[in-house]
């Protein structure tokens, strides 16, 4: 492995004995060729590191690394980071599979938008037998992932779809946060969108795994807490001053229906979407689309009548000038 790879594939592996061979199988068969693999095997106890070695000697670009002990996913990933020498950086997880165009439609991406430095795919969902669900769309913009990562728990990028331009990475000292065991993801995303812009492929390119020994499914209370404190850092670099906690987690929950809309939680969103239309190169019709849907996802709580007045002309702010919108804002009271 003389010769640095253009992309450097990292997995991180954790008893994943039982669906590691299928997920390496993918990334053997990726029609794109000129890539590295990491392995890194976090403690397993079961038979996962014995299947890297064994893949690593038919695959020479491999390169196995196991963890004297268990050390979390954000260590091992860091690990993996420190080994990676290609332009660019896709993650996989180990029960995951890459659909055999993956890498060459995201390395064809990335070469034609400089500007874009963090890129991840829609996802074929499949359960523990690997039988398809459904797929799983992504926002798709810069725009629509901004205003998702500020006020979603959920991140914008599917993890193991992500393929990231390392020089983001190494000319800002970027790694993803140890304090964070659960959303380091979405936290290095943070991080990252201050220097670059993010987008994700329509095209599914990975098959995306879901079962009960996921990590979202696990640690979902420890997820959600370190996921609102990343959306409150988001709200914060956005308006550019401090914003109470209880605000952030009020806009956050409003848009799940947790808990109701009030006139302030309104008015955050309003700040925050004129906050996005002014970030330097804002592309004028994609903020108008995610205006639109703003509203759209707003009004299914209630017709537009129901709300009380304050609220409503707050509605209406927000589709100022929103020609798609304005058969919505305008629905009579029966």
């Amino acid at each position: 492995m003389a010769n640095s790879p253009l992309v450097s594939i990292i997995i991180p592996i954790y008893n994943a004995a039982h669906f590691l061979p299928e997920t390496l199988r993918s990334v053997s068969e990726q029609r794109f060729t000129d890539w590295e693999l990491i392995l890194v095997d976090d403690g397993s106890s079961d038979d996962s590191l014995s299947i890297a070695h064994r893949f690593a000697v038919d695959h020479g670009n491999t390169k196995v690394i196991g963890n004297s002990c268990n050390q979390g996913l954000p260590t091992t990933l860091n690990i993996g980071l420190a080994q990676a020498r290609g332009d660019y950086i896709a993650r996989l997880d180990a029960d995951d599979q890459m659909l055999p165009t993956r890498l060459q439609e995201q390395v064809d991406f990335l070469d034609c938008k400089p500007e874009i430095g963090l890129l991840g795919s829609s996802a074929i969902t499949i359960d523990g037998d690997g039988n398809p669900c459904g797929t799983q769309q992504m926002p798709h913009s810069d725009e629509d992932i901004r205003w998702h990562e500020t006020t979603g728990r959920a991140s914008s990028f599917l993890h193991p779809s992500v393929m990231m331009r390392a020089a983001v990475l190494r000319d800002h000292g970027l790694t993803y946060d140890t304090m964070f065991a659960a959303s380091q993801d979405k936290q290095l995303w943070f991080e990252m969108l201050q220097h670059c812009k993010g987008a994700n492929l329509k095209t599914p390119l990975i098959y995306y795994r879901r079962h009960g020994g996921s990590i979202s499914e696990t640690k979902r209370t420890q997820q959600s807490a370190n996921a609102e404190r990343v959306c409150h850092r988001w709200v914060e670099q956005l308006l550019g001053r401090p914003i109470p906690s209880s605000a952030v987690c009020n806009l956050v929950r409003s848009l799940r229906r947790e808990v109701p809309v009030g006139e302030q939680t309104l008015a955050l969103m309003m700040e925050l979407l004129d906050s996005l239309t002014r970030q330097p190169n804002c592309d004028p019709k994609n903020m108008k689309s995610l205006r639109v849907r703003v509203l759209m996802r707003l009004l299914r709580f209630h017709p537009l009548w129901r709300w009380p007045e304050m609220i409503r002309n707050g509605l209406l702010k927000i589709a100022t000038d929103e020609s798609g919108a304005s058969s919505l804002v305008r629905s009579p009271r029966p």
